[in-house]
């Protein structure tokens, strides 16, 4: 009986390692390409306005939402 529970146990176990895994390692290449990208926008957008608000937005997206509320 134990055994049994104890080989289920297991046998559930590395799925849940290997979502975690995948989770965690889709996350840490979010962060990097969100820093990369927000870095480069950064640059971008200090060249191009003088506003230092341009300067707080560190995601891809608020860029295109920025050109949409501006246009």
């Amino acid at each position: 009986m134990k055994a049994g529970h104890k080989t289920k146990e297991t046998n559930d176990l590395p799925k849940s390692i290997m979502q975690s895994r995948v989770y965690f390692g889709l996350w840490i290449f979010g962060i990097t390409m969100c820093k990369t990208v927000a870095y480069g926008n950064i640059k971008k957008w200090e060249e191009q306005q003088t506003c230092s608000l341009t300067s707080d937005i560190s995601v891809p997206w608020a860029r295109k939402y920025r050109q949409r509320t501006i246009q």
